[in-house]
């Protein structure tokens, strides 16, 4: 048995298994086609690979088949113990992170609970990497990029003021982390930009307008002071 997995699958029978490598092997080439399909399929239309991309968004699936993908390969990576993730998972997880954030709206991810779960699983993702990291493996490196991602994906998960209240919280510690040495997670245009958004959809704070131009002010003084 397989010690690196928390949990264990069931067959149809109820007999208990684990995935075998061979699957393994096709989630780990799975998640970098899907990424690569969305990421391309938000491209330039100039780009010559973006009819290649489309094929894959725009191929008639239901928007919960394509729930259910991202869901599954996001489980298998969160369901392994700290310090056990391989390279490749490690790669996948940051990937996983980009494919939920910049998922096309046919998915309808952008509100309700399917915006809520979105969040939470981009979250769970990066969580994932932090602890492996704090395990001890040095390649589990959870980036700028891996940060805005958690951000956006509560931005536009439809929660209003509590996705922008956590929005504002994961920037306040990207900052804090950076100003105690992790070069990794420096907030930069694009993280401030998402906080500023998420406060500008926060209908229900009557404060709002105000919270976002305290985010555009903090802004302003980290770059005049650096």
């Amino acid at each position: 048995m397989n010690p690196r997995r928390k949990s264990q699958r069931h067959n149809g029978h109820g007999i208990s298994r684990r995935p075998s490598s061979s699957t393994t092997r096709c989630r780990f080439r799975s998640v970098s086609q899907l990424v690569a399909a969305i990421s391309l399929a938000l491209l330039d239309n100039k780009t010559h690979l973006l009819h290649t991309a489309q094929a894959y968004v725009t191929s008639g699936l239901p928007a919960h088949t394509h729930r259910a993908f991202l869901r599954q390969l996001t489980d298998d990576i969160c369901a392994t113990d700290p310090g056990t993730l391989m390279p490749q998972e490690c790669q996948n997880a940051s990937m996983l992170m980009s494919a939920w954030a910049s998922a096309p709206s046919k998915l309808n991810l952008s509100s309700g609970v399917n915006g809520k779960a979105r969040a939470l699983a981009v979250e769970g993702l990066l969580k994932r990497m932090i602890d492996e990291r704090r395990a001890g493996n040095v390649g589990a490196i959870a980036r700028t990029e891996d940060y805005n991602a958690v951000m956006k994906s509560w931005a536009m998960s439809g929660e209003r003021r509590a996705a922008a209240i956590r929005v504002e919280q994961i920037l306040m510690n990207m900052q804090e982390m950076y100003a105690s040495g992790d070069k990794d997670v420096q907030p930069n245009l694009e993280s401030f930009e998402i906080a500023i958004e998420a406060w500008s959809k926060a209908t229900d704070e009557p404060n709002a307008l105000s919270r976002a131009q305290q985010i555009l002010d903090w802004m302003t003084k980290l770059y005049l002071s650096s």
